[in-house]
This record gives C-alpha cells, structure tokens and sequence, in this order.
C-alpha cells in the first residue's frame, strides 16, 4: 500500500468507535486523497455524535466543513473565530489581518 493510505488506515484504526474526545494533530498531512476524504468523513461523524474533535492544522481546505469554532494562535497570541463555518482560509485571513494589523 502507498504510505498515505498506510497513513490514514493507522489513523482511522487508531480512533475508538464511540470516543468522547478525539485530538488529531494535523490529520491529513501526507494522506492521499482518498484517505483524506475518508478521515474527514469520519471525524464529522463523530463531531455529529456528540464527540469533541479538538484539531490542529494548517491545511485550511481539508479542514473546511469539519469545524464549528477555529482558534489562531500567532506570535504566541490567540484570536478566537466562534463562526469558522465557510472559507476558513479567507476568515484567517482577515482575522490576521484585523487582530494584527
């Protein structure tokens, strides 16, 4: 199997059936696209059953759809988004842009 997919097999083996708290950490780097497609898919079903799904990233794309609230943290300086539904790269665009102007 290519790494990737050997990447997000581990990945999806890794996270209990029915966990209440689940904190990847950059998820999807390295994952092929199919891996990638099926770890998002699994982390929205547990975020839709009720489990907090605490995740760092910085792979805006991969990570829209999945988040209800997005924290940025720059120069050891955090600026909390509450509405992080939609085009999360273009909100942390402009959440650096208004926080640290």
């Amino acid at each position: 199997l290519p790494s990737g997919l050997r990447q997000g097999l581990a990945l999806s083996r890794a996270i209990p059936p029915a966990p209440r708290l689940v904190i990847p950490h950059e998820p999807f780097t390295g994952l092929e696209d199919e891996s990638t497609a099926l770890l998002a898919a699994r982390l929205r079903q547990l975020r839709e059953a009720g489990a907090i799904v605490l995740m760092a990233a910085h792979d805006f794309e991969n990570a829209d759809n999945l988040v209800d609230r997005m924290i940025c943290l720059r120069d050891g300086r955090v600026r909390e988004m509450p509405d992080a539904r939609g085009d999360l790269r273009t909100k942390y665009r402009q959440a650096m842009a208004e926080a640290w102007s």
